[in-house]
């Protein structure tokens, strides 16, 4: 285990040790799950570090400055969040270090010190949807999911059927997926690419 200021990839043999770390946290973004950081790890290129009580988890995305996800373990985590950007500024050169997809937890106790600046990001806000929400649809909330439903239900009627997902249909998956991303024209946006 990568000890700050060294950090090592993210991989498969760390999921054990981080999801227990992980899980103690109970945090309240996507981005901070192993599933999660392990799929887009590629893409973002993470790389993770033990500081003391807490993982740092480095992102050193091509054709980007690198930046942190929070401090994951115990507050107070504001002198461990100075220290990962501090080295940011020091050791890799970033004139503004940052740290991306705080959660609003995190976001409180650093907004408290002066040389911290939030800044919501409203495209990187996450969504949750209660289960009974999302059976019955009601409200004002869910028209557009109705749509989407009535819009399928007019143009394939009956003629669909739900079957699980499992080897005997992962071409037809991946078709699915190529024809989804020339629809959406990956090839012009790498986020959507890389997913």
């Amino acid at each position: 285990m990568a000890a700050f200021p060294d950090f090592q990839p993210l991989e498969l043999d760390d999921r054990n040790l981080l999801q227990e770390a992980l899980w103690a946290y109970q945090p309240e973004t996507s981005e901070l799950t192993f599933s999660n950081l392990f799929i887009w790890s590629a893409h973002y290129r993470w790389r993770w570090s033990k500081a003391g009580s807490w993982l740092l988890f480095l992102e050193e995305k091509e054709g980007s400055e690198p930046s942190f996800l929070q401090p994951v373990g115990p507050s107070p985590r504001l002198e461990v969040a100075r220290r990962a950007l501090g080295w940011l500024r020091s050791e890799r050169g970033v004139a503004k270090p940052r740290i991306e997809r705080a959660d609003p937890r995190f976001a409180l106790e650093v907004s408290r010190a002066p040389e911290f600046t939030v800044i919501p990001q409203r495209e990187h806000f996450d969504y949750v949807y209660r289960t009974s929400d999302l059976i019955s649809l009601q409200g004002s909330k869910y028209h557009a999911k109705r749509n989407h439903i009535s819009r399928f239900l007019e143009e394939y009627g009956a003629g669909f059927r739900l079957v699980p997902m499992g080897p005997e249909n992962l071409d037809l998956c991946a078709e699915f997926q190529e024809r989804w991303c020339e629809r959406r024209r990956c090839d012009e946006d790498m986020n959507l690419l890389e997913e």
